[in-house]
């Protein structure tokens, strides 16, 4: 069952048995089903989660009620509200599946207790924050200097296998634009 899960690991630092045993240990692995909450606007993010198969979106809801789509996590991705995680505050997101979702998650003080017995797991955490902020600092660039209509092509392409289990008003709330606008720009064929 979490041979994705070390497989993504092992691509960073490789892990002995004893190492992964002691993971096996730590993370639970939680079946849920289509719109389910893993974190609700006021809790204090209990786990950070890994989508073992799967699709979740983060989110938040502005002060006129309206969502805004922050982020999508896939089959393979990590997902959670890390300022409240690490923080201990309550969140200001939401975090919804998208489809019925295998994950596995680790709760804080696990996850403490983790990096004591198998402290290259340190190496792996911090080169998967820096891939985080990377990855945010590039999307916050495309939406800066391209177009919504070539945002959202590059989206789609990336992340062709899961296009069919997006609804389209949470991708134009991702893409910021109307769900209107979001039909346009797929109406008009490429060239």
């Amino acid at each position: 069952m979490l041979t994705n899960f070390f497989k993504a690991i092992d691509k960073v630092v490789l892990l002995n048995e004893e190492e992964k045993a002691i993971l096996t240990s730590l993370f639970q692995i939680v079946n849920v089903g289509k719109g389910d909450f893993l974190l609700k606007e006021g809790e204090i993010c209990k786990y950070e989660f890994f989508i073992l198969k799967g699709l979740a979106r983060t989110y938040y809801i502005d002060e006129v009620g309206e969502e805004h789509t922050a982020m999508f996590a896939f089959s393979g991705w990590w997902t959670g509200d890390l300022i409240s995680f690490q923080k201990r505050s309550p969140s200001k997101n939401y975090i919804q599946t998208l489809e019925p979702s295998t994950i596995i998650r680790i709760t804080h003080s696990d996850q403490a207790s983790m990096f004591k017995l198998v402290p290259k797991l340190e190496k792996y955490f911090r080169i998967l924050f820096q891939n985080r902020v990377v990855a945010l600092e590039e999307a916050l660039e495309a939406r800066q200097s391209l177009t919504a209509s070539e945002v959202y092509h590059a989206f789609t392409k990336k992340h062709a296998a899961y296009m069919k289990q997006i609804p389209l008003k949470h991708l134009a709330s991702y893409l910021n634009i109307t769900p209107g606008y979001l039909s346009r720009i797929r109406s008009k064929k490429k060239y």
